[in-house]
């Protein structure tokens, strides 16, 4: 979406799939991306492929954006340092000066889409605040919105926490029951024990024992799908909703943990990710960066769930030394790139 805002286009999906929920969700009720959001540029639903099949199009085969940066208006905008230290090992370059004035109906990007905005555009700093504001009009579809709302109104004060079971079982070593206290532990020291937490996972049902001692640690937790649905309010509002889904449940846990007071969330995850942007973008919301869990404790310094910076550099992903992969930084968390130009 933000390439077609960079080139003046609009956004045209030929693989308009419904999001990926899980082999046993009913394909029926699974929504894609425009059911859930409002966008502010025009997107138009090619999967038939009418128009590709009638108009000209110029095939580009751009490296996955997790190895690449789409630089505006061109790198010769950018001294040496400011691209090699805004890349951080990525080297391949595509310049919007190359395409803007391009005169076909449609330009046909073949790339993985992989990665965040605030690390995949490099730009001048009045240019990032469009960037950011273009960004923040990209929203849930009202109806989504007002039921978070009702549900956050509900609950009043509270925080929240989210743990990828899934990711952290394979980027983590140890026994469940260890791991579980090692996060609670963590988490109690920017969280009060007497707070309201909402626990927001996709694992509960997998490894119950798991989240035992985090229970354990915080009396006043609760699950949101569960709390939801056990509320007959509640359960009615979400299944007059457009769709009810594994998805939309999703999509209304992070509305909710978007607006709780302290946030911690897991490395690794997008859906962490998007909570941690999107409290970003609001005034008087703690903003901090927080996570559960440091999986490299011998590696990265961390403290009261905060990664430290140990390194110098002028953005956020210079100054923390992860040990992974390059192509890892544009996705694996966000930074407040994001948010602040």
């Amino acid at each position: 979406m933000g390439v077609a805002w960079y080139l003046n286009r609009e956004l045209v999906i030929s693989e308009l799939a419904p999001v990926n929920a899980g082999p046993n969700a009913d394909p029926e009720q699974q929504p894609t991306i425009l059911d859930l959001y409002e966008t502010p540029i025009t997107v138009v639903n090619d999967a038939e492929g009418d128009l590709l099949g009638r108009v000209e199009a110029e095939p580009l085969d751009w490296p996955a954006a997790y190895e690449s940066v789409f630089c505006s208006p061109g790198i010769s905008s950018f001294d040496e340092d400011t691209v090699a230290f805004f890349g951080n090992g990525r080297g391949t370059i595509i310049n919007r000066a190359d395409y803007i004035n391009c005169t076909l109906s449609i330009l046909e990007i073949k790339t993985r889409t992989f990665a965040n905005y605030s690390s995949y555009f490099l730009v001048d700093q009045s240019s990032r605040r469009h960037l950011i504001r273009f960004m923040k009009s990209v929203v849930p579809k009202p109806c989504y919105l007002d039921f978070a709302n009702q549900v956050v109104a509900r609950l009043d004060s509270f925080d929240a926490i989210h743990i990828r079971r899934e990711d952290f079982s394979a980027l983590t070593l140890g026994n469940i029951g260890y791991e579980g206290t090692s996060i609670a532990q963590n988490v109690a020291t920017v969280i009060e024990s007497d707070s309201v937490l909402v626990i927001c996972t996709d694992g509960r049902i997998v490894s119950p024992e798991f989240f035992g001692p985090i229970e354990r640690a915080f009396a006043n937790h609760l699950y949101l799908d569960e709390y939801i649905l056990g509320d007959a309010k509640l359960r009615e509002m979400y299944l007059n909703l457009p769709r009810q889904s594994d998805v939309v449940m999703a999509l209304i846990t992070q509305l909710v943990a978007i607006q709780s007071g302290t946030f911690v969330g897991t490395l690794f995850s997008t859906f962490t990710g998007i909570v941690h942007r999107e409290r970003g973008f609001r005034d008087g919301v703690d903003n901090r960066f927080l996570f559960v869990h440091n999986p490299f404790p011998e590696i990265v310094p961390y403290d009261a769930c905060a990664f430290l910076e140990c390194c110098e550099g002028p953005y956020s992903w210079n100054r923390i030394a992860y040990p992974v992969p390059y192509k890892n930084y544009p996705w694996f968390r966000e930074w407040s790139e994001s948010y602040m130009a």
